[in-house]
């Protein structure tokens, strides 16, 4: 099984699409024992960067959270990605743990 399709199947997923076409993609998966989420993916094509839309995606999952009394988004990023991390810190998330090459971030809701 591909990633793509390990996602498909079983994470949720918020999608944009235009014309048809998937254009950015936030995929997580819930667990209600523990009232939390993961973030395994986020991607934005090349040509909607710059126009807010993983902030959109972001906002969306916040939404998805508090229907569904999910109390904290958590997710993994590589040290070297600057611009992620900068992302995730101006959406509130903050390091939980530093692992040898990723930090694991988190969320509360």
């Amino acid at each position: 099984e591909t990633y793509a399709e390990k996602l498909f199947d079983k994470a949720e997923r918020i999608e944009f699409f235009e014309e048809n076409e998937l254009l950015a993609l936030l995929a997580f998966y819930v667990n209600l024992n523990a009232n939390s989420c993961f973030i395994t993916n986020v991607s934005v094509d090349e040509k909607l960067k710059g126009k807010k839309i993983g902030d959109a995606l972001l906002f969306q999952l916040d939404k998805y959270c508090l229907k569904n009394n999910i109390k904290q988004i958590q997710l993994e990023v590589r040290k070297e990605n600057i611009k992620a991390i900068n992302f995730y810190k101006k959406h509130n998330f903050a390091l939980l743990k530093e692992n040898i090459d990723n930090f694991e971030l988190q969320k509360i809701i």
